[in-house]
């Protein structure tokens, strides 16, 4: 996987980076079903938008993971200017399918377009470290792009070499690639499937975003760090001219929309094996 798309999207402060944008974010996090003072995990956490967002919802304790350090600095920033610092830690992954935490350390992990485009092996890897990390009875989130059931191996091969020579990543892997292949590994690692709904059948919080008392509105200083990303990939000329080309790159791909379905997974580590 090439991380130059990646890095600029990390050096713009990007954020609703997967499925349904912050809508997707919100039914996410919905079907988390977070609980006050619980321990919560975020695979590849980015530039920090929802870990922040999940950290200052209730008394929780968040961690986050991500490969790159471009998106940690970010994320950090975030974290700052929302006075998180005492209920939320970063870490950057050496390995990415290998996570560095205890048996059971967790009530809760979820992540955004991060599992759907693993390839099987890197898939099943992460999967199993997840369902360490769980503690029994405790709950995986995921909201991912995959391949419609309709469209064949051969085309997912096919589109995916196109993206990932102007991208250098794909909007989901080839295998496991479809709902049901991915409920097959998951059943496999061990875990019990809970939902694996369209997202746009997924029902979110009906009030908007769940906040405890504790919680003011967003801090003045996390608005004007979300601010100054919007404004930097404009005037810095290397990241202008990145942007003009990843837009038209967009623009190119646009139709491959059409035979991916954007999912969230819900899935158990059982309460005894």
């Amino acid at each position: 996987m090439n991380l130059e798309y990646l890095i600029y999207l990390a050096q713009t402060g990007a954020s609703h980076l997967h499925p349904g944008g912050e809508a997707g974010t919100q039914a996410l996090i919905t079907a988390l079903d977070l609980q006050p003072a619980q321990r919560v995990l975020e695979i590849g956490c980015g530039t920090g938008q929802t870990l922040v967002r999940v950290a200052r919802m209730q008394t929780l304790f968040v961690d986050g993971v991500d490969i790159l350090p471009q998106m940690l600095r970010v994320a950090r920033r975030r974290v700052s200017a929302a006075r998180l610092q005492k209920t939320v830690r970063l870490f950057q992954l050496r390995q990415p399918t290998a996570l560095p935490f205890a048996w059971g350390a967790y009530d809760r992990v979820y992540c955004e377009s991060v599992m759907g485009i693993q390839g099987a092996e890197r898939a099943r890897a992460l999967l199993g470290e997840i369902w360490r990390v769980l503690r029994r009875g405790g709950l995986f989130a995921a909201l991912e792009g995959m391949w419609k059931p309709t469209v064949s191996p051969e085309l997912r091969v096919r589109l995916n070499a196109q993206l990932q020579q102007d991208f250098g990543l794909v909007p989901a892997a080839e295998n496991p690639g479809t709902v049901y292949e991915w409920l097959d590994l998951a059943q496999a690692v061990g875990f019990r499937v809970v939902r694996a709904d369209l997202l746009q059948a997924y029902p979110t919080a009906p009030n908007g975003w769940p906040r405890h008392a504790g919680q003011s509105r967003t801090p003045f200083a996390l608005k004007m760090v979300s601010s100054y990303y919007r404004a930097k990939r404009f005037l810095v000329p290397s990241l202008l001219v990145q942007n003009v080309k990843y837009r038209r790159y967009l623009a190119k791909h646009r139709g491959v929309s059409q035979y991916l379905e954007s999912r969230i997974l819900v899935l158990q580590k059982p309460e005894m094996e």
